[in-house]
């Protein structure tokens, strides 16, 4: 059975740009949309983001997750 996707905003460390990011139930990054801008982080309309989900965009912030932390405003 598969869980349902999750949502977050996660910040860059080093540039401090926010993006969208959807994750499948085992945590793994599947989408992503960014950077964003402030009147674009409402929470509620982080499952319509129209998400990135190309496969080398997606293996590069995940070798690189380290650099991003969760974002709240």
């Amino acid at each position: 059975m598969t869980s349902a996707a999750t949502y977050q905003f996660w910040e860059h460390g080093q540039s401090g740009e926010v993006f969208a990011v959807r994750l499948d139930g085992q945590g793994r990054i599947t989408g992503l949309r960014g950077p964003l801008f402030s009147n674009q982080m409402l929470s509620n309309q982080l499952p319509v983001y129209r998400y990135d989900d190309d496969p080398d965009d997606l293996a590069w912030i995940e070798t690189r997750r380290e650099s991003w932390v969760p974002f709240e405003y």
